[in-house]
């Protein structure tokens, strides 16, 4: 890359900094940290490997090599020029596992008392609504509750 292509993309990643108000230092990145001072990098050695970034998510710039997560499935992504990154699907934080609890053998996520899904079913226990992530999830811990309750573990 010539020196005038890395001063356009420093140019560029300057623009993306202030329209998203992120500190200009975040601007490029210099064999893997970024730049010590606010002063315009020179490019005058090409031994160094710049970096600009691609996109921003959670108010930090995303660079090639850098390893975010799958908000829905928590697998985690190494960055590459030209992947579609979005803030809704991506995050530098790895998401909490959801908690569990387990009746009778059988795991299930504990119920949420606020939707987070559309998809979510809920069931009412005496004066309280629980939310499981989908109707499979509800019907599974409505059955194994009316077994226990019952007395019926032989059905189990």
């Amino acid at each position: 890359m010539s020196k005038a292509d890395l001063y356009r993309k420093y140019a560029d990643a300057l623009e993306l900094c202030e329209k998203l108000g992120i500190n200009s230092r975040q601007a490029i990145r210099f064999n893997g940290y970024y730049a010590d001072n606010d002063n315009c990098p020179r490019f005058d050695n090409p031994s160094k490997s710049y970096l600009f970034p691609l996109a921003v998510i959670e108010g930090k710039p995303v660079f090639a090599g850098d390893v975010l997560y799958w908000i829905s499935n928590r697998q985690s992504v190494i960055v590459v020029d030209g992947m579609n990154l979005t803030s809704e699907h991506l995050t530098f934080e790895l998401p909490p596992k959801p908690r569990t609890f387990t009746m009778n053998g059988v795991e299930f996520d504990v119920p949420a008392k606020t939707r987070t899904s559309c998809n979510q079913d809920a069931v009412r226990i005496g004066e309280e609504w629980y939310l499981f992530k989908d109707s499979c999830e509800a019907n599974d811990f409505i059955t194994l509750l009316q077994i226990l309750l019952n007395g019926d573990q032989d059905k189990l």
